[in-house]
């Protein structure tokens, strides 16, 4: 449709791509990001950019949006892709050498991780522990802090700014 429309139609969509992407966040989200920006704003305020996320399934634009790397050396986790114990343990060793403030777990996500994930599982539940919950369509994504980052520490607000270093 562009190249019918001539030239200039497409000197003014590459301009317009060019400035989403130079933009802090890109103007076509997901229905499922959408929800996160808020969040998503948070964590760029608050965290480090050397700071990553876990997500547990797929939306790579979160980990965009955020500015932060993914967390456990992978963008996604779905159906058995690095299930195998060995790869389940070179996923914990990165999480343990990594700075991953928050493990975003949707709801859809919640029964099969455990089962499928076990060793990433437990280790999750060891070192976080609920910060908040965000409703995307109708259904709620967990959000978990890791519990070195909150620990001993009072909120003037629900989520506390700057979010400390692990202790």
């Amino acid at each position: 449709r562009l190249v019918a429309d001539g030239r200039s139609a497409i000197a003014l969509r590459w301009k317009a791509v060019t400035s989403d992407l130079y933009s802090d966040f890109l103007s076509v989200l997901s229905g499922a990001a959408e929800p996160l920006v808020p969040f998503l704003h948070y964590v760029r305020e608050c965290t480090s950019t050397n700071d990553r996320l876990l997500y547990i399934g797929y939306q790579p634009e979160v980990y965009v949006v955020a500015g932060r790397g993914f967390g456990g050396g992978h963008m996604m986790f779905l159906g058995r892709f690095h299930s195998l114990p060995d790869e389940q343990a070179l996923t914990v060793r990165r999480l343990a050498s990594q700075q991953v403030p928050f493990v975003l777990i949707p709801a859809e996500m919640h029964d099969d991780f455990p089962r499928v994930f076990p060793q990433v599982w437990q280790y999750v539940n060891r070192q976080y522990v609920p910060f908040t919950s965000v409703d995307v369509d109708g259904r709620p994504l967990a959000i978990l802090v890791q519990a070195s980052r909150i620990a001993g520490r009072q909120a003037e607000r629900e989520w506390p700014c700057p979010l400390s270093p692990p202790t």
